[in-house]
Order: C-alpha cells, then sequence, then structure tokens
C-alpha cells in the first residue's frame, strides 16, 4: 500500500458464463472508457472479446472515489443482464489500520463488507459438519431394486458395487472407488435422505496408486471450503474399511457392510477436516486482531529431553494474553513461581517422588495461568524460551521428609 491516504484495490470478480462483447459497447466500463470516465473498475476482456471478469482501474489498483465501487460494479452487473453467475472479491485496503473491506456480489448485487478480522465471506466455514450421513438411509438406498433395461436391479448395481459378495482384497475390491462414486453421485443431488453436505463445500475422492500404478483401493479426501482445499492424510483400503476372516482365513464381511463403513469413515475424515479449519480459522482471527489492538497471544518455546536451549524450538505453547496483563513474559514467570508455591503442587511432588517441571505447569496448573491472565490455545505469540525437562523444583522438597 502507498504512503498516502489512498484506498488499494486487488483481486477480481469472475463473470461466469463471460458476457458477450455488445452488452458493455459505449459503456464507460471498458479498458479503452474507464478511466477518462472515473470509473473505478473496468470490464475484462478474454482472448475472444468478452468480458470474463471485473477488475480496479487503475493498474496499481489505486482508488479515487473508493465510495464508487459498489455503485460501479452493480452498474456493470446491470448491463451484463441475467444468466451470469459473479465470484470472487475485490480487496480493499484503506490508510487507516482497520480500514479493510471488500466488494463481491451477494444475490446478484455488489455489496461492501468491512471487516476487522476476517470478511464475512472470506474463507467462510459453515457452522456443523461437512458431511450428515445416515448409514441405515443409505442401506436402504443401496439395497432398493430399481429397473433397468426392462430387468431388476438393486441401486448398489448401477455403481457398479455387488453387494452379493464378501469384501475381500483378493477380490479386487477397492472401497475408495466405492467411495469416489457415491460421493460423486451424492454431489449431484442422489439421495439427499442418506447424504448432505454443507452449502458453500465440496467433496472430493483422490483415489490412490501402489508403486506400479495400479489403483490400491485408498484414497486422499480433500475438502473445499472458502477457495481453500483441505487435504487429509492417505487412507489405506483397510483404514476406510476393516477387513475380516474366519479362522480358516475365509473373509466373512458382507460388501454392503463394506461400503456403509467406508462411506462412514470418509465422513468422519472429511468433517474432521473441517473442525480443525475452523479451529485455525478461529486462532487466525483473533492472530489478525491481536495486531490491530484485539486478541494477544504469548508464546513460550520448549525443547525436549536431551536439546540444547541453543538448538532449535520443537515445540510451542501459545497462550491468549488477558487484556489486563501488562506483560507476557512478567505474567509468565509470576504463574511459575505460583506454581512452585501451591501446597497441592508441592504435595503432589512429594507423593509421586518426582520432579515438576515446566509440561507439569501446563497439565496440572491452568487455574494458576488463569489467575495470571494466561488461557492455553492447542497448537497455535512476546516470546520466552524454556527447557521443557528443566526442574523447577525436585521432590520430595526439602523439610518435607
Amino acid at each position: 500500500m502507498g504512503n498516502d491516504s489512498t484506498t488499494y484495490v486487488h483481486g477480481e470478480i469472475a463473470i461466469t458464463p463471460p458476457a458477450p462483447a455488445p452488452v458493455l459497447a459505449g459503456s464507460r466500463f471498458t479498458a479503452e472508457t474507464a478511466w477518462a470516465a472515473d470509473s473505478e473498475v473496468f470490464a475484462v476482456p478474454d482472448q475472444q472479446g468478452r468480458y470474463a471478469s471485473i477488475k480496479a482501474t487503475s493498474p496499481d489498483g489505486a482508488t479515487r472515489a473508493p465510495q464508487n465501487l459498489v455503485e460501479h460494479v452493480n452498474a456493470i452487473i446491470d448491463l451484463i443482464g441475467p444468466g451470469h453467475t459473479l465470484t470472487g472479491e475485490l480487496y480493499c485496503e484503506g490508510p487507516g489500520v482497520q480500514d479493510i473491506w471488500q466488494v463481491r456480489v451477494v444475490d446478484g448485487r455488489a455489496v461492501a463488507e468491512d471487516a476487522v478480522v476476517v470478511f464475512p465471506g472470506d474463507c467462510a466455514v459453515p457452522a456443523g459438519p461437512a458431511v450428515t450421513f445416515d448409514p441405515s438411509a443409505a442401506r436402504a438406498w443401496l439395497s432398493e431394486h430399481v429397473t433397468a433395461g426392462g430387468g431388476g436391479l438393486i441401486r448398489a448395481g448401477q455403481y457398479a458395487i455387488d453387494v452379493a459378495g464378501v469384501y475381500d482384497a483378493a477380490s479386487g475390491d477397492l472401497p475408495a472407488d466405492w467411495v469416489e462414486r457415491l460421493v460423486h453421485a451424492f454431489a449431484h443431488g442422489a439421495a439427499p435422505q442418506v447424504w448432505r453436505t454443507a452449502a458453500g463445500l465440496a467433496i472430493e475422492v483422490v483415489e490412490t496408486c501402489d508403486a506400479q500404478g495400479v489403483a490400491d483401493g485408498g484414497a486422499v479426501l480433500v475438502v473445499e471450503v472458502g477457495g481453500a482445499r483441505l487435504a487429509c492424510r492417505r487412507l489405506a483400503a483397510d483404514e476406510l474399511t476393516r477387513y475380516e476372516y474366519d479362522e480358516r482365513g475365509r473373509a466373512t464381511k458382507p460388501r454392503l457392510d463394506a461400503v456403509i463403513e467406508a462411506l462412514t469413515r470418509a465422513v468422519e475424515e472429511v468433517n474432521a477436516l473441517l473442525d480443525g479449519h475452523r479451529t485455525r480459522r478461529v486462532v487466525d482471527a483473533h492472530t489478525l486482531a491481536g495486531q490491530v489492538g484485539g486478541v494477544r497471544f504469548g508464546h513460550v518455546n520448549f525443547h525436549t529431553p536431551g536439546v540444547k536451549p541453543r538448538d532449535a524450538v520443537v515445540g510451542r505453547w501459545t497462550f491468549v494474553v488477558a487484556g489486563w496483563v501488562a506483560d507476557f513474559a512478567t505474567a509468565w514467570q509470576a504463574a511459575i513461581e505460583v506454581f512452585r508455591a501451591d501446597p497441592q503442587v508441592r504435595a503432589l511432588a512429594a507423593l509421586d517422588d518426582y520432579s515438576l517441571n515446566y509440561g507439569d505447569l501446563i497439565e496440572h496448573g491452568a487455574a494458576i495461568l488463569a489467575r495470571h491472565g494466561l488461557t492455553l490455545l492447542p497448537d497455535v505469540g512476546d516470546e520466552v524460551t524454556v527447557d521443557h525437562d528443566e526442574p523447577l523444583f525436585d521432590g520430595p522438597p526439602a523439610g518435607d521428609d
């Protein structure tokens, strides 16, 4: 951003499908007319001359009248007419510390969204699970008889799933293939009573292969949310659904049970992905708020046994620091001293005859930390470096024999 009071605009709003050239002929929103007409935005043509996106008129994004952005975007929307989807946003940074906002299209009209931490439409994460799945309804749906070519067919057969047999590695069963076929069907409206994906999300199943390039029944599950693609670790075939054999080595799990189990496992994984992403978004939001006087963080870096303090940090505790705390390091040290002096803590050391260290403060001292304005966050800013295994005092305490 520049050193003046200008608002700068970045990003673009895509027009799908692109609008034909004649709709903007003679308007103030083409590349040839926008600058002279004081238009804050213009429609960008593609190689065929159709208008494919909306961007800031100035090459460096500097605006002359940022208050006109929404009006000008809506003027372009009116000119191109119905039948187009507009996605993306214009990201606007004003001269003030908290002067951050964006323009995007909601229900066919451009709107301005002010933000302190995150934008309502930027990487929005829906509440609740990514997927709602009903295993009983899935079993009933897959078992239904449907008419195909004048004959009877179990619905599962439409998705190349033979539910008459048992799940067996030797038979070439590929759980990821089942999941991929069914998730694709669910995404296109099949069986909403079985599988419902939250609005704004998309689920993708990427089947994996062995070293020879042959599908191995495993998969990587991907959740698309707010412009981000979240991927889980690779799940092997027997992690999607476990093989089951009797004492003679014969497969015993009905294939339909295996299909339901694989879908259930996939749902657990994608819901965990979304939950983790939602938590990180909250943490990111607090981090941004901290930069403008909102939530503050304090970090404590720690080392594992045998690692010298001068070596690289191998772990970190992060605390939300209360607004009334003047200095994180001072509050942290004060909490340590109270922990050392706490009779119950000293009794714990005496009972187990071992030394208590910083890890014990984290495990047993939440109330003490809270009294000093420090609340531990699970995995997530002024830094204090400690040796995780440096004793705070040795037990049993002296004089307590």
